[in-house]
């Protein structure tokens, strides 16, 4: 007889609220590897002012990928000053590689838009509320 053994982890993200230029995002924190790994993926929809916040270890050029993300997104950049360092998009299900183009700590996915409606540009600084 032979058994199967399914091995998944539960993924629980804390929330927290970050301001840029007096514009509040609600966003769930991804900051382990898995959660890190799944981000946005598979989901239909997002809030309007909602987002992603990817916490890193250290700060590195990373590196994105819409592959399984089913809605558009924006991704700022931000490095370990809280500066955004690059804002970049990705279109729903692309393979492409969407890297910063130096070190960065932190990530902030948005529905795509986002930034430009709110007047949000590289070298603002975000600030975590709560």
């Amino acid at each position: 007889m032979v058994f199967k053994i399914l091995l998944f982890s539960i993924i629980v993200y804390s929330n927290l609220d970050i301001s840029i230029n007096n514009d509040t995002i609600h966003t769930v924190v991804a900051e382990t590897f898995y959660e890190r790994a799944r981000g946005l993926m598979f989901r239909t929809s997002l809030a309007q002012d909602s987002g992603m916040f990817f916490v890193f270890d250290r700060p590195e050029t990373l590196y994105f990928w819409m592959k399984n993300t089913l809605i558009p997104l924006d991704i700022a950049f931000v490095d370990s000053n809280f500066v955004i360092v690059d804002i970049k998009h990705g279109q729903r299900g692309d393979t492409a590689i969407i890297k910063s183009s130096r070190p960065c700590l932190y990530a902030l996915e948005v529905n795509f838009g986002y930034f430009k409606r709110h007047g949000i540009k590289e070298g603002d600084t975000i600030k975590i509320i709560k």
